[in-house]
């Protein structure tokens, strides 16, 4: 027995879905799958003097710089880009898309077919040499900022030389130099980081704020003598320059221990002979270390401590844990009445017969200022 019934177009509905898939590709299944990538640079040329293959055709020259791409690309999605900017890379707000096709461009060729209707924003990811190229949910690709931006080697510094000092350049890059130039191509001013519109290159507020980082050890300034060529050094109130290799024999291959730490200070005085004379303890802060980084939790402002050295100037010492030694630079004062002297303080990561770590280092002559670091229980 069957049933016939005449459909109108009332009994007919249409639902929009759109499922989301993930594709993960290597240099190699990408190939297979027709996603190519293509280097592409402008010329003042005509394009008319190129064949649109790869190889010579009715005489004209092979486009081995792809410039019939790269003027495809600046008619379909660049050129009048503000114009017309529905139907060019989907309806994104010029405010949010800088949008600048330079004389050189990378083009990764993706089918439609792999994608349909849109490539989802937020989700393209690209790793190569270590590095990651994100895109920001506004239509722009961006080098991750949480991804290693790395170069071991500045061009133009010579690391031999002394009085050098290692600094960072870019977002995550250590080197060595005297002076740096820094080239900016946006500069942003508010008052909140929320005004900063951050988020356009892929950076969050919230979690920017919630981070920490430990000071970085600062350095003596340096000054270029020009009548004789020569460096000048200048304390001021600067910190001191630690050089590493004076102390690698006690650097060890220990790792400093996370925790809340007691700060023992002493005074140290010493005869010409290096023989201890007196040793005068001074009282002791508190302090929790943790990843690297010293916070003081507590610090004693007692007469007696004030008056053989200050908090204000204690608080300010720079921490550093690197290559199995414990590195600080402070400017310290020393029953001085508050007169402060720019000094390193230099230990071991390796705990003493106590189970304490410990760090010293000369404040003038035969002066010394020593912290022994007791963990808590």
């Amino acid at each position: 027995m069957s049933i016939y019934k005449k459909l109108t177009a009332q009994d007919i509905a249409v639902i929009p879905f759109n499922a989301h898939k993930q594709y993960d590709f290597t240099s190699g299944s990408a190939s297979s799958n027709s996603i190519n990538h293509f280097n592409t640079r402008w010329t003042s040329e005509s394009i008319e003097l190129y064949s649109s293959g790869s190889t010579t055709e009715y005489g004209l020259p092979a486009d081995s710089i792809n410039t019939i791409k790269y003027y495809q690309t600046d008619h379909l999605f660049y050129k009048n880009f503000k114009k017309d900017i529905g139907y060019r890379f989907g309806n994104k707000h010029y405010l949010n898309q800088k949008r600048d096709l330079y004389e050189k461009t990378n083009i990764l060729s993706i089918p439609t077919g792999l994608y349909g209707h849109e490539i989802k924003p937020g989700t393209f990811s690209l790793l190569s040499n270590g590095r990651e190229i994100v895109d920001d949910s506004n239509g722009n690709l961006i080098i991750d900022h949480r991804g290693t931006t790395n170069w071991t080697k500045l061009k133009g510094f010579n690391t031999n030389e002394d009085l050098v000092w290692d600094y960072k350049y870019g977002l995550y890059t250590k080197s060595k130099g005297h002076e740096m130039a820094v080239a900016y191509d946006e500069l942003s001013l508010a008052r909140s980081c929320d005004k900063l519109n951050i988020e356009n290159l892929g950076y969050n507020c919230n979690e920017l704020t919630k981070q920490t980082a430990p000071k970085a050890l600062a350095v003596v300034d340096i000054e270029w003598d020009y009548s004789n060529n020569t460096k000048v050094s200048i304390a001021n109130n600067s910190q001191v320059l630690i050089d590493k290799s004076k102390y690698q024999s006690i650097a060890s291959n220990e790792n400093f221990e996370d925790g809340d730490y007691e700060l023992m200070w002493h005074w140290k005085i010493y005869d010409d002979d290096g023989k201890l004379e007196e040793d005068k303890y001074l009282g002791s802060d508190q302090a929790t270390i943790k990843n690297g980084l010293l916070t003081f939790t507590k610090l004693n402002k007692s007469f007696e401590m004030e008056n053989d050295i200050q908090s204000k100037n204690r608080e300010k010492l720079n921490f550093k844990l690197e290559d199995g030694l414990i590195l600080i630079s402070a400017n310290l004062d020393l029953a001085s009445d508050g007169q402060t002297e720019p000094m390193a303080i230099v230990g071991s990561t390796s705990k003493d017969k106590d189970g304490n770590y410990y760090a010293e280092g000369v404040w003038v002559d035969n002066e010394n200022i020593a912290i022994v670091f007791k963990m808590k229980n």
